[in-house]
């Protein structure tokens, strides 16, 4: 898998740590949900493949 790749996965793979996170924490729920959605936002933004 390419860096590029990896990266997109990770923030991928962060953001849905962050939404079972705010399963068992629901005082911060809303915070770990709207960074969920960045890193979404991120990794919908990422390019999905680099400049050549």
């Amino acid at each position: 898998m390419k860096q590029w790749e990896s990266t997109r996965r990770f923030l991928r793979l962060a953001a849905n740590e962050l939404r079972r996170l705010a399963e068992w924490a629901p005082e911060i729920a809303d915070e770990l949900q709207a960074m969920a959605r960045q890193l979404d936002s991120a990794a919908d933004a990422w390019p999905s493949k680099p400049n050549s």
